[in-house]
């Protein structure tokens, strides 16, 4: 279940010149600012709007900004220069951008290690692979011998893609097939390969 809905803090609050339109009293309003936000589980992720209103210590009047008079509505100009939105209204949004970040470097970083992996093949690499039915097999390497690669297939597939911790622990074919070290670089082309480790 995902909570999410929208908060608020104070921004600003100041006295006014204006007189408070209900009971004419000098000095006695104050103008508030609160800036909204929303949130997903109580963490903000980006400003949704202000609140605006005066009040007036005299008489109590609360005035929400579309009821403001021509006067109030100069005050708010003066007054909205010093809210500023603080910057843990976007903290969610920080969060985010941090996570979209760390996980391009995390897939350029796999991205090199695959191209090593298929240019320069050492035994115990392990390739996870798309079938043309959409089941994952795992490939080990057994010995290089120039050109060649010697492979052991694991004698059980996933369905899933990223199963290659559970794949390693299951047995492998005793015996290993060679293939040319172009057979790799066509599965990295056609991103037939879906997932490597190196020990």
């Amino acid at each position: 279940m995902i909570i999410y809905g929208t908060g608020s803090g104070k921004i600003a609050e100041e006295k006014i010149k204006a007189n408070c339109p209900n009971c004419d009293t000098a000095n006695s309003t104050t103008m508030l600012i609160y800036q909204r936000h929303a949130h997903v589980f109580w963490i903000p992720l980006f400003p949704a709007g202000r609140i605006v209103a005066t009040q007036c210590s005299h008489c109590n009047q609360v005035i929400e900004h579309k009821g403001f008079t021509d006067r109030f509505r100069e005050e708010y100009q003066m007054v909205k220069h010093n809210a500023k939105t603080p910057w843990w209204n976007f903290i969610g949004l920080i969060i985010i951008a941090c996570i979209v970040a760390g996980a391009i470097y995390q897939s350029n970083e796999d991205d090199k290690l695959t191209a090593d992996m298929v240019q320069n093949p050492k035994v115990g690499d392990l390739f996870e692979i798309r079938s043309a039915d959409k089941e994952y097999a795992l490939l080990k390497v057994a010995k290089v011998a120039g050109d060649s690669i010697y492979i052991l297939e694991n004698e059980y597939t996933s369905n899933q893609a990223g199963s290659i911790d559970d794949l390693n622990k299951k047995p492998f074919m005793a015996e290993a097939y060679a293939v040319h070290k172009s057979a790799l670089k066509k599965l990295q082309d056609n991103d037939d390969i879906t997932n490597t480790q190196r020990p």
